[in-house]
């Protein structure tokens, strides 16, 4: 007879634990460690699949976030403040989904300012009490503050007594008496990760005049009113308003003086001048002062200065007409310039009819035939300037002695019908301008014409 034995194993979901392998406490961690996490999973059937969470959200592998995710562990190298948080896993077989029980990882690290800032400028009345708040992150919370003042001549710290702290804020009450008691309080806090880096600073300082507006434009512009706007700066701690002042150039006149606590200032009721221009003084002002003076200069342009008018709308076909006609006026005055110009060049030359060509009269010259040289020729004979004077009473034959043409001189050697042979007759000028005066007879053997 056999005895038989059958075991049977018992399948349920995982049962899912998380712990913290590193030789630290989850709460001693300090930035720049490295972090290892392990998922331990009891199931039948195995674990199909182990998913990591941070709180509440998948945490994926990433090498060059320093994060390496494996089947049953969690590596976080290097890390730092934003690591810190609440982690789990879960664990999945075919009869279900368990998560594990929550690991908090606090990581260490000084305090530093809350604030983007360090440092922060305080605009404070003399004998007026201010309230400085130091507020500031850190882990663990700060176990202890102190504050200082600093100016130009001296450094002390502020006794304990006159701030109180709690958790990550301190409190001091500060009222400075004199002008020697503006400057910079500043706070450090520290924790067992460390001390403050950087202080946070509260920069304290007296009221002053504000500083001037700057970025200054016209918005809108018109016959008799235009608006400006300006970026505005420093207020100098007070309350502040905005000025501006309209000048007529040349003359100088102040047209108008208007004042707004907007940085926005519009001026109305300006005299109606065709091309007007101004000088707008533009400042800020508070109880201690007023800012220096920024300046524009505008000009109201003639178009602006038209009030209004009806504006001129043309039909298509009228405009079609219009073009036409243009084009047409504009190929009649074309023709007509041409045909003028060239009769202009047809009467500018020389007719064959009037003008001897030099090759039919070889004994006379060519001339133009509207201009008449015969009375720019005198023959200058007399006893003054020859003692053998004899009267000669024919007058020179009229002939013509160079003919211009095509602005050159044509010119030769030709006896003059009538002249004694033993005189010479030189033409001083041959050009359209000759003279008479330039014409003189002397004595020689030979009669020529000399055209220079």
């Amino acid at each position: 007879m056999e005895i038989g034995f059958r075991i049977t194993q018992e399948v349920h979901v995982p049962i899912v634990s998380l712990k913290m392998s590193s030789s630290k406490n989850s709460f001693h961690i300090a930035e720049g460690d490295d972090v290892y996490l392990e998922c331990s999973a009891r199931a039948n059937p195995r674990p199909s699949k182990i998913l990591w969470f941070k709180q509440g959200m998948e945490i994926a592998q990433n090498v060059s976030a320093e994060v390496l995710v494996s089947k049953q562990s969690l590596v976080l190298q290097n890390v730092t403040r934003n690591d810190s948080g609440e982690y789990k896993c879960t664990a999945q077989n075919d009869e279900g989904i368990a998560t594990s029980n929550p690991v908090k990882l606090q990581v260490r690290y000084p305090p530093t300012c809350i604030s983007s800032e360090n440092s922060r400028v305080l605009v404070v009345l003399e004998k007026e009490t201010v309230e400085l708040i130091c507020e500031v992150n850190s882990s663990p919370p700060p176990n202890h503050f102190m504050w200082s003042f600093n100016n130009s001549k001296e450094y002390m710290d502020i006794d304990p007594k006159y701030y109180k702290s709690r958790g990550c804020t301190s409190t001091f009450l500060y009222t400075p008496s004199s002008e020697e008691d503006f400057g910079v309080v500043s706070c450090l806090a520290f924790n067992t990760a460390g001390l403050q880096d950087e202080p946070c600073n509260f920069i304290l300082v007296a009221p002053t005049v504000p500083t001037a507006l700057h970025n200054c434009s016209v918005l809108n512009q018109s016959v008799t009113a235009l608006q400006v706007e300006c970026q505005e700066g420093f207020d100098g701690g007070l309350m502040q308003f905005f000025h501006m002042e309209v000048l007529e150039l040349p003359s100088m006149n102040v047209l108008s003086n208007v004042t707004s606590n907007i940085s926005v200032l519009e001026v109305t009721g300006l005299p109606e001048r065709a091309r007007a221009q101004y000088l707008l003084n533009l400042y800020a002002s508070n109880a201690k002062g007023r800012s220096e003076i920024s300046t524009l200069y505008t000009v109201i342009s003639p178009n602006r200065y038209t009030e209004s008018h009806t504006p001129l709308s043309l039909s298509p076909m009228l405009g079609s007409f219009i073009v036409v006609g243009g084009l047409l006026t504009a190929s009649i005055c074309a023709v007509l310039a041409a045909t003028y110009r060239r009769h202009r060049i047809r009467n500018n030359r020389p007719s064959n009819n009037t003008v001897d060509s030099l090759s039919e009269r070889d004994d006379t010259y060519t001339a133009s035939p509207k201009i008449d040289y015969s009375s720019q020729f005198e023959l200058k004979l007399g006893p003054d300037d020859n003692p053998d004077f004899i009267g000669y009473g024919d007058k020179i034959e009229e002939m013509n002695t160079c003919a211009v043409i095509d602005a050159m001189r044509i010119c030769g050697n030709r006896r003059f019908n009538g002249v004694p042979s033993n005189y010479t007759i030189s033409v001083v000028d041959c050009g359209v301008t000759a003279r008479s005066t330039d014409i003189a007879a002397s004595h020689g053997s030979n009669v020529h014409e000399s055209c220079i």
